[in-house]
């Protein structure tokens, strides 16, 4: 998680209240290949943001 705030911060100073409100939400996930995050006609209820990829692992955050 602290590799994903650290770019967050790189991008724009992140306020200490926001980082440990992100650090409360935030969760990695692990999806191998041909796992969905969501399938067609479903509502997604959260944001996903790869992180890391190679050709059969991806890591991914679920911000709730």
């Amino acid at each position: 998680m602290e590799n994903v705030i650290s770019f967050l911060n790189r991008l724009h100073p992140l306020p200490p209240a926001l980082i440990a409100e992100l650090m409360q939400v935030l969760q990695y996930t692990r999806k191998r290949k041909n796992e969905w995050l969501v399938r067609e006609g479903e509502i997604c209820k959260y944001v996903y943001i790869p992180i890391y990829s190679i050709i059969h692992d991806t890591y991914i955050m679920k911000y709730f």
